[in-house]
């Protein structure tokens, strides 16, 4: 793996389902391109299983290194189902109810293929 390739590894840029003008059909996003150059090691605050899904084939498959993406995402408070934060969780005693917030949670965001989650979280 050369300095580049390794370099590309370590970034992590954050990740919009929607930008306007980023492409043209059939070409690849400026974002894809930076994917299928190695120059990306994973991809924070995307969601949805299709574009989770597209992104990681670029990598497998156009990169020279074949090295899938880490794909991080922010469910704290919930993936598709909303919960209180867990500040407020917390306040209830009941460890049971949290445990299985936080399995809900991590369970809607891999079904996405999400297999980075920022979740649980410590409030002091």
């Amino acid at each position: 793996m050369t300095l580049e390739g390794e370099i590309g590894q370590l970034n992590l840029p954050v990740s919009s389902s929607f930008i306007a003008g980023e492409r043209k059909t059939g070409e690849m996003s400026p974002l894809e391109q930076r994917i299928a150059n190695g120059e990306v090691g994973g991809l924070f605050g995307m969601k949805g299983a299709k574009q989770i899904h597209q992104k990681q084939q670029i990598a497998v498959e156009k990169s020279s290194l074949h090295i899938p993406l880490l794909f991080g995402l922010y469910v704290i408070q919930g993936y598709e189902t909303t919960f209180p934060i867990p500040l407020a969780l917390s306040t209830s005693w009941n460890m049971e109810l949290i445990e299985r917030e936080a399995r809900a949670s991590a369970t809607e965001a891999s079904i996405d293929e999400i297999n980075w989650a920022f979740s649980p979280m410590v409030d002091i």
